[in-house]
């Protein structure tokens, strides 16, 4: 048996088990992974806790569940690749990097916000507003939602020296990130940061989240202007 020592809720452990066995090898694609019973006895912890386990990893993908026949381990799905520059990064190598805090400030968490960050619901986070220039041009307007719990010294920060994202990065790295990449119609106070005539409201939106053993950090909103931005795709694999 394993003996659970240690801060981390029991499931984590038994996923990050599950996790670990995944990419070292020693389960394969098509393996059946240990049962809830097993689990619970190999980590002396309950059928439930065992089960919330093998579920995350189903619900992320790792594992598909066949009900009479176990969890196993699943194909990794096709991701598309799409390659969206970093502007920040490009106007901080020109040193024609800026940033004007807009707003930093208190804010009330909804119900579906504080459940991913494992938070009371009545718990207030912190929301950010910044504009990001490149030589003296508007190029990202970004608002981004942090959780208090585990950055309380975020709201403190001078974020004329260093941006949200790296700040993020640096105090608390990321065991896992996603994206979420759309087209998006700026309202009238973003298209006014950005400078954007009514003609070219259209916005590239990328959404990004920052998470900790399955607890959301943060989620960024960022905005840029569309003509900056083309998807470029080759088919030349595509079969005919």
């Amino acid at each position: 048996m394993v003996s659970i020592i240690g801060k981390k809720p029991q499931f984590l452990l038994i996923k990050h088990y599950i996790e670990d066995r995944i990419n070292s090898g020693i389960l394969a694609i098509g393996d059946l992974v240990p049962s809830e019973n097993q689990l619970a006895e190999r980590f002396t912890v309950s059928r439930m806790t065992a089960r919330r386990a093998l579920k995350e990893l189903a619900d992320e993908g790792s594992l598909s569940r066949s009900p009479g026949l176990g969890s196993f381990v699943a194909k990794p799905p096709m991701q598309p690749s799409v390659i969206i520059s970093d502007v920040i990064a490009a106007a901080q190598a020109s040193n024609g990097y800026q940033c004007k805090v807009i707003n930093v400030y208190n804010s009330q968490a909804n119900d579906a916000l504080a459940q991913q960050m494992h938070i009371a619901s009545d718990r207030y986070i912190f929301k950010g507003v910044f504009l990001h220039f490149d030589r003296n041009k508007p190029v990202q307007y970004q608002e981004i939602l942090v959780n208090s719990a585990l950055v309380p010294a975020f709201i403190k920060q001078n974020f004329h020296k260093i941006t949200a994202n790296a700040y993020l990065k640096w105090i608390l790295p990321a065991t896992s990130t996603d994206y979420n990449i759309s087209a998006a119609v700026a309202n009238e106070d973003q298209r006014n940061y950005l400078e954007l005539s009514e003609e070219d409201k259209a916005c590239l939106k990328v959404i990004k989240r920052h998470w900790l053993d399955g607890v959301l950090v943060s989620t960024s909103v960022a905005l840029h202007a569309g003509q900056q931005y083309q998807l470029v795709a080759d088919g030349s694999d595509a079969k005919k």
